[in-house]
């Protein structure tokens, strides 16, 4: 868009598309928003277009992208999803449980509260101590 547009009219054009793409809001129009928000630099318009429809793959991108700039929200959605995985002892998902689990890390660590994920981790392991596969796989996972 931006070379049929050309550099003069660019300036102009990229504001309204952009706002164009936010108002897109249906689950097959997140494949296309996430990549140009995030090559844009808008996290929060990314988070915006995967929380109600992401696939797993694209909440692990935006992810990606929104630990240095939204820990907070990477911490809540990733622990939610690895925890569902976990209670529900879907052994069978427990690798993307502690796929989940790493962002949220990751998550924890960039803003500075490396005593709190000690902490849940540390409860995580606790609770779930019986599933030797997830204990495994939490070894494997580089999470401590």
């Amino acid at each position: 868009m931006q070379a049929l547009a050309g550099e003069a009219a660019w300036a102009t054009v990229k504001p309204e598309l952009l706002q164009n793409l936010r108002q897109r809001d249906n689950w097959s129009a997140a494949d296309a928003k996430v990549p140009i928000f995030l090559d844009e630099g808008l996290i929060d318009d990314a988070i915006a277009a995967v929380d109600p429809y992401g696939s797993h793959q694209l909440v692990h991108q935006v992810m990606e992208s929104a630990i240095p700039h939204r820990p907070a929200w990477v911490i809540e959605k990733a622990r939610r999803r690895a925890e569902e995985i976990m209670n529900r002892g879907k052994a069978e998902a427990y690798r993307e449980a502690v796929e989940w689990l790493s962002k949220a890390r990751a998550a924890y660590l960039q803003s500075g509260q490396e005593a709190e994920w000690k902490r849940y981790y540390t409860d995580l392991r606790s609770t779930h101590s019986r599933k030797y596969k997830l204990m495994g796989l939490f070894k494997q996972g580089n999470l401590e």
